[in-house]
């Protein structure tokens, strides 16, 4: 029997890419799982059987009533920052997924009988800005100027984080890219396949990543120790740059053409999302997960592919 059996969780986006993931490990673990979605009728299809029981019956966050309790909320909501040119009603939509969802969850937390003992809200590494040469993980509340992605993490934090005048702890996940079964490999896989490799970027730019096993695996180590509070690099302590990885690539799926965008090419196609999300230099590191002697699953890049 675990420490989590018997305790009762919200996970807000728990038929996402991440979430599913986070609600398979809370059962296995003996948690009563109560899951949100925006899109209940996607929800359904990504949902094995077993899941849709869990499928909250009100179809979002401002329905819940506050009777409902629980022991822990985990918000993993919001659109993918990918999904297409960054046009103003795009940006919109991926700031009310994100904030207005977390504003919601306020209300709630204001209102409701039993407040939860932890929030687990969603964030990203973007919230560094272009550059980041250390791994402390501090506070932001300094905007950038025309820096979407950035000025998108710090509103997000900051609205998660009034949910400590409630005497709720706050756990950030300033998330790398995520690397499972899905998402980022999901949409590079195809043309692997095929034979090819575009690296987008020059060779020095950085790629800070995390597997999915450790996603949840901090999550559940956020859960157990009640010390840990406020931002949390979720990434994994290897830091590998383009070159590095286009060669991980090339040896693995044995491409055929190989090719490199420079990075005015990658400005001209993407815009501000390729600017921000593709030409980064972070090298932050997980000094908390390490600190709170988290033991890694996936060390190296290349073991995704072995």
């Amino acid at each position: 029997m675990t420490e989590e059996a018997s305790k009762k969780y919200l996970v807000v986006g728990g038929s996402g890419f991440i979430g599913r993931h986070v609600c398979q490990k809370l059962t296995e673990q003996g948690a009563e799982v109560y899951i949100l979605s925006r899109s209940k009728e996607n929800a359904l299809k990504k949902l094995n059987p077993f899941w849709r029981n869990a499928l909250s019956q009100c179809h979002w966050v401002n329905q819940l009533d506050p009777s409902m309790c629980f022991d822990g909320v985990i918000n993993l909501s919001g659109k993918s920052l990918a999904d297409g040119l960054w046009t103003k009603s795009l940006k919109n939509e991926i700031y009310q997924s994100r904030i207005g969802i977390s504003q919601m969850l306020n209300h709630y937390f204001e209102n409701c009988d039993f407040k939860p003992k932890i929030l687990i809200n969603a964030s990203g590494i973007s919230i560094y800005g272009k550059y980041k040469k250390n791994g402390e993980e501090e506070i932001i509340s300094d905007r950038l100027e025309n820096h979407f992605s950035q000025n998108l993490c710090v509103d997000w934090e900051q609205e998660a984080l009034k949910a400590e005048k409630y005497g709720i702890r706050v756990c950030l996940l300033r998330l790398g890219v995520v690397i499972g079964d899905g998402g980022y490999l999901k949409r590079l896989k195809w043309p692997l396949k095929c034979g090819l490799n575009i690296q987008l970027g020059e060779d020095h730019h950085t790629f800070q990543w995390i597997h999915m096993d450790d996603v949840v695996g901090s999550i559940m180590l956020m859960l157990k120790i009640e010390s840990m509070k406020g931002p949390v690099n979720m990434v994994a302590p290897e830091v590998i740059n383009l070159k590095d990885l286009s060669l991980i690539y090339r040896y693995h799926f044995k491409t055929k053409i190989n090719f490199r965008l420079s990075d005015h090419v990658v400005r001209f196609l993407f815009g501000a999302m390729g600017r921000e999300l593709l030409l980064t230099n972070y090298v932050v590191q997980p000094n908390k997960l390490c600190e709170n002697k988290y033991n890694f699953k996936c060390l190296e890049f290349k073991r995704n592919f072995s």
